[in-house]
């Protein structure tokens, strides 16, 4: 996997979620280019738990984005997220 960083900005989408909390989970995470308004799909995994909890869940989708992202050689990225506890979690560690 290369990613050309040609101006781009390299995006990691994360997820995960839980049924009944705890419950089976999953995960997932989609890596994008994206250059003003323009977003290019590089690659995305999924990956199936089994039981979890859901903060679990969205701690393994950013997981598996940084993975992706830092096989690929990419040494600067941004990362979103729909999760209020690994934003504010996040942000402690980025300062």
């Amino acid at each position: 996997l290369t990613i050309q960083e040609d101006g781009n900005d390299i995006v990691g989408f994360s997820d995960g979620s839980s049924y009944n909390n705890p419950g089976p989970a999953g995960s997932g995470a989609v890596i994008f280019a994206c250059k003003g308004s323009d977003k290019k799909f590089i690659c995305g995994v999924q990956l199936s738990l089994g039981a979890g909890s859901n903060n679990y869940a969205e701690y393994i989708g950013l997981y598996l984005s940084q993975i992706m992202i830092s096989l690929a050689g990419v040494t600067k990225a941004c990362f979103q997220t729909d999760s209020d506890l690994l934003a504010s979690r996040s942000k402690a560690y980025i300062r």
